[in-house]
């Protein structure tokens, strides 16, 4: 290593990993522990549209002196259609339960970027707008937002169309 980068610490860790709380094999309790046995320093449960496993692997972890830092975190998805996932990592609350709570500004968020978005195709705007709304709120709850996986195609086709993805990055309204 160069000498600038010697006095740096290493970590290993995942923020992209599901339990029993969505699609995953194990449940939240026991996914940290399999991380810290497989050497990582950090992890965050991170169940599509479910908040609570991170929490409950959290407190399970809290336990012991593992040296595991975990994170609370979830997640979330362009309403109805599944096609963007966003990672939230560190917000002190769920995104889902904000976005698909009738009572929320979350309709009102997406209507207010659409508008900024009026000269892009009207789906890819809605579910970009979707996007930022969700965005936002992760930020407001002092979280980290990730876009997920922007070019993962689903039996040959791309999840999110590449104008929507396009909308998306040169936006860059999202933390990584």
């Amino acid at each position: 290593l160069e000498e600038d980068l010697l006095k740096y610490s290493v970590f290993k860790g995942s923020v992209h990993t599901h339990s029993t709380g969505s699609d995953g094999l194990y449940p939240p309790e026991f996914v940290p522990a399999y991380m810290r046995q497989a050497g990582y320093d950090f992890t965050a449960v991170t169940d599509h549209k479910c908040y609570e496993p991170s929490l409950q692997a959290i407190e399970a972890m809290s336990r012991f002196d593992s040296g595991l830092e975990v994170y609370p975190g979830e997640e979330a998805e362009s309403y109805g259609a599944g096609i963007n996932h966003i990672l939230s990592l560190g917000a002190s609350g769920s995104i889902s339960a904000w976005e698909y709570d009738p009572e929320s500004d979350f309709a009102a968020r997406v209507e207010k970027v659409q508008q900024e978005l009026k000269d892009y195709p009207e789906h890819d705007a809605k579910y970009a707008a979707q996007f930022e709304a969700i965005t936002s709120k992760i930020k407001e709850l002092g979280g980290i937002s990730v876009f997920c996986h922007p070019y993962w195609k689903q039996n040959a086709r791309y999840a999110s169309a590449p104008v929507m993805t396009d909308i998306i990055i040169r936006r860059g309204n999202y933390d990584a």
